[in-house]
């Protein structure tokens, strides 16, 4: 019977800090920096992330490649953080519901 080494939990642990420890930053940066500006654009890339997370190309377990890389640099040019954080989100949704 295979049991789980300790150096195993030990890193999974380590990878659960980082991402908590990076949602804590991100999610400060976000607040303490100045607000979006939302208007009809905010509309459009909302919908342009959901077709990017729809149209991935490649495999589920292997490479993919996707438009929602552009969409979240567009949201962080024109719009703010939080809309690129927000376009990134919506991407990743759609492309897990997908299949």
């Amino acid at each position: 019977m295979l049991r789980r080494r300790a150096a195993d939990s030990a890193g999974r642990v380590a990878a659960a800090s980082i991402a908590l420890a990076s949602f804590a930053v991100s999610g400060t940066v976000i607040a303490l920096g100045p607000p979006d500006r939302v208007g009809a654009l905010s509309v459009i890339l909302g919908i342009a992330a959901v077709g990017a997370g729809l149209l991935v190309a490649g495999e589920r377990d292997g490479l993919s490649i996707s438009a929602s890389f552009i969409v979240t640099v567009l949201a962080a040019a024109f719009l703010g953080d939080a809309s690129a954080a927000a376009t990134a989100v919506l991407a990743k949704i759609e492309f897990t519901l997908k299949d």
